[in-house]
């Protein structure tokens, strides 16, 4: 219930009139044998021509949603070390900007780069937009910290020990990176300034107006690639944020190995759907829809 749940966002196979599937956990199908149909997961409006989904909110909701209490406690106790000193400095409204802003674009960037049966929570693409957001702060406050490189050395080593954590099973590192980079760009735009200079301040102003257009293309060409594609290999190379096949055994668990079967009225399968999903250098066959 307002996970990124991708048939609810946009037209899959799961709309084919009258198909039934196998239901996700923790949801009771309204249909034969306790199949689902789709109105079944996406019933809190949002439909088109009484086929399909078009929860666009969905990219927003899930910063509000966790995966039980480890989870809700692991992003909290990151926001509170990451926002504290961030909420001080930047304001609350600020801070709120580059925290949704980061949470909608990590969920949109990941939704382009993941299968569609697989649903996601949390806000650990808001928390990776103020980690850009503290990164920002230090290379604006560079001669003013004692041993700064010290302290970049120290970020760039937690968040390498965090995005290394994320390649683990049940994580979507996709969302991290797309977190980051919008908070790269959000924080750009919304984090105060301290000019030195009048060149310093032309600078800053310069990237500022910059990160504007930026931040439009971006989710402009990501929109487009989720709305219009039918395809998630856009980007091979960035398979590798989340997961390395070569060394990595779990992979196949990263992407679900689950075929979208579709069923009738009378419980018969009716529909299986395969496509190929490619790293670089690695071919898989994943039965996805």
């Amino acid at each position: 219930m307002g996970a990124r749940h991708i048939p609810c966002m946009k037209y899959t196979l799961y709309a084919i009139d009258g198909a039934y599937f196998s239901c996700p956990l923790g949801i009771t199908g309204s249909g034969p044998y306790q199949l689902c149909k789709l109105n079944d997961i996406c019933s809190l409006g949002g439909m088109i021509d009484g086929t399909h989904y078009t929860q666009w909110w969905r990219f927003f909701s899930p910063i509000l949603i966790h995966a039980g209490v480890v989870h809700l406690i692991l992003n909290l106790s990151t926001q509170v070390q990451a926002g504290f000193q961030l909420e001080k400095d930047m304001g609350w409204w600020r801070m709120a900007m580059v925290y949704i802003i980061s949470g909608a674009g990590g969920f949109l960037y990941a939704a382009c780069m993941s299968d569609v049966i697989v649903p996601s929570v949390g806000a650990s693409g808001s928390l990776y937009g103020l980690i850009a957001c503290l990164f920002l702060d230090l290379f604006q406050n560079w001669t003013l910290i004692k041993r700064p490189w010290i302290e970049l050395l120290k970020m760039v080593l937690n968040m390498l020990l965090s995005l290394a954590i994320g390649l683990l099973p049940g994580v979507d590192n996709n969302a991290h990176v797309g977190g980051f980079i919008y908070g790269i760009l959000a924080g750009i735009l919304f984090m105060p300034k301290i000019y030195y200079s009048k060149w310093d301040k032309r600078v800053k102003y310069f990237f500022t107006i910059l990160s504007v257009p930026l931040l439009v293309i971006i989710t402009y060409l990501l929109a487009n690639q989720f709305y219009f594609s039918s395809t998630t290999d856009f980007c091979q190379a960035c398979n590798y944020f989340n997961c390395i096949p070569q060394i990595m055994p779990w992979c196949n668990q990263k992407i679900p190995n689950t075929k979208l079967t579709i069923y009738n009225s009378y419980g018969e399968q009716i529909s299986n759907m395969v496509r190929q999903r490619y790293f670089v250098g690695y071919n898989q066959t994943i039965p996805v829809i």
